[in-house]
C-alpha cells in the first residue's frame, strides 16, 4: 500500500513537471517563431522547417565589445540575424614596416601571410585592426561568406537570432536567396589590398597633419605668407573707418553680436555701418528696454513738472510786482490810477509851495 502511494505521487510530479517544461519551451519557441517572420526569407518555410528551426534554434544577447564567432559552443557554424542594434566588422591587416635610405617616416607593405600568429611576429611586424562594415538591424551574417581574418564586434545592446548553418541551407528558399546574400556580403566586405589603401592613406594623413600643427605652433609667420601691405589701401582705409564706428557701437547699450539672429531682425542705421538689433523680436533686451523707456518716461514727466513750476513762478513774481506799483501808502488800498491824468496834473502840495 505504501509503494503504491509513492508511486502515484511520484507520477504526478513527473507529470506536472514535464508540462511545465513543455508549457516553458513552448513559449521559447513561440518567441523565435515571431522572431523568424521579422525576416521575409522565412515566408515561404512550411511548418515542419518553422518547427525544425526553433527546435535548434535560439536567441543571443551581447555586451558592447563582445566578439561574435560563427561556431557555437558545440563546434558547429551558425548564422546569426540582427534583431536589436548592430555589429561592426573589423579587418585585421598583418604589415611590415620598413625605411628607406633618407626617409624620415616609415614605410608600409602588406606581410605575405596574413594568417601569421602573434608568436610568430618580428619587430619590423605590426597588427593592424581597421573597421570596414557597420550591419545593422535586419541584416545577417555567418551564411558562408568570406569571413578570414575578420573580426565580428558586438555594439552596445545587440541581439540576434542564432540558427545553424545547416538548418538554413537543407531547407528550401526561393530565389536563392542565401547564394545571392552570400554573394552581396562578398561584393560589399572590401578586400585586403583595398583596406590596406585606407590604412596607408590615413596613417599619411594622421602624419601630414601632426607636422602642420607644429609647424604652425612655432612658427611666428603667417602660414600663407601674406602681410598688412598686400591689401589694397583703399581697403584698409575703409578698415579703418568701420573699426572706428565698431568702437562707436559697442558703446550702444543695445549693442550684440547678431550671428545668431536672424537677417531681417537687424535694422541698419547711419549708412548702414552701425547694425543695431530690432528690440521687439529679441526676448533677452525686453526687460532692458522696459526699463529704459520707464526711466525716459520719468525723466519727462520730470521736466514737465520744472516747467509747470516755472511758469507758476513767474506768474507769481509778475502778480507781485504789479500790486506793489499799484499801492496807495496812505489808505493802504491799491488805486487805479490814470497814467494821463498823472502826467497833466501837477500835486497839491507842490502848488502850496510855489
Amino acid at each position: 500500500m505504501f509503494r503504491k502511494t509513492v508511486r502515484t505521487k511520484l507520477m504526478k510530479k513527473k507529470l506536472s513537471l514535464s508540462a511545465l517544461l513543455h508549457e516553458t519551451i513552448q513559449r521559447q519557441w513561440d518567441e523565435i517563431k515571431s522572431q523568424m517572420f521579422k525576416f521575409p526569407y522565412f515566408d515561404k518555410w512550411t511548418d515542419q522547417m518553422v518547427h525544425q528551426c526553433c527546435v535548434h534554434s535560439n536567441t543571443l544577447s551581447f555586451e558592447e565589445n563582445d566578439l561574435i564567432y560563427v561556431k557555437d559552443d558545440a563546434n558547429v557554424y551558425v548564422t546569426y540575424f540582427i534583431l536589436e542594434r548592430s555589429a561592426t566588422v573589423i579587418q585585421r591587416l598583418v604589415v611590415d614596416k620598413y625605411k628607406l635610405k633618407g626617409d624620415k617616416r616609415y614605410r608600409y607593405k602588406l606581410h605575405p601571410n596574413q594568417n601569421l600568429q602573434p608568436s610568430e611576429r618580428t619587430h619590423k611586424t605590426e597588427f593592424v585592426f581597421m573597421q570596414t562594415c557597420l550591419l545593422k538591424q535586419g541584416a545577417c551574417f555567418g551564411l558562408g561568406e568570406v569571413l578570414s581574418n575578420h573580426t565580428l564586434k558586438a555594439n552596445k545592446g545587440l541581439k540576434c537570432l542564432v540558427v545553424p548553418k545547416h538548418i538554413i541551407h537543407q531547407n528550401f528558399t526561393p530565389n536563392n536567396i542565401w547564394k545571392r546574400i552570400i554573394l552581396f556580403l562578398d561584393m560589399n566586405y572590401p578586400s585586403v589590398e583595398e583596406v590596406f589603401k585606407m590604412f596607408v592613406a590615413g596613417r599619411e594623413w594622421h602624419l601630414d597633419s601632426k607636422e602642420l600643427n607644429r609647424m604652425e605652433k612655432f612658427s611666428n609667420r603667417h602660414p600663407l605668407g601674406t602681410t598688412v601691405h598686400d591689401v589694397p589701401l583703399s581697403v584698409r582705409c575703409e578698415d579703418i573707418f568701420l573699426a572706428n564706428r565698431f568702437k562707436m557701437a559697442e558703446k550702444d547699450p543695445y549693442y550684440l553680436f547678431g550671428e545668431k539672429y536672424r537677417s531681417d531682425d537687424r535694422k541698419f542705421v547711419k549708412d548702414n555701418v552701425i547694425s543695431v538689433i530690432d528690440v521687439k523680436d529679441l526676448p533677452e533686451l525686453r526687460e532692458a528696454e522696459k526699463r529704459r523707456q520707464e526711466e525716459v518716461d520719468k525723466a519727462e514727466e520730470l521736466e514737465e513738472l520744472k516747467k509747470d513750476v516755472k511758469k507758476k513762478v513767474s506768474i507769481a513774481e509778475n502778480h507781485v510786482v504789479h500790486n506793489i506799483e499799484s499801492q496807495d501808502p496812505e489808505v493802504g488800498e491799491f488805486v487805479q490810477d490814470d497814467p494821463e491824468k498823472l502826467c497833466s496834473e501837477p500835486s497839491s502840495d507842490v502848488n502850496q509851495e510855489d
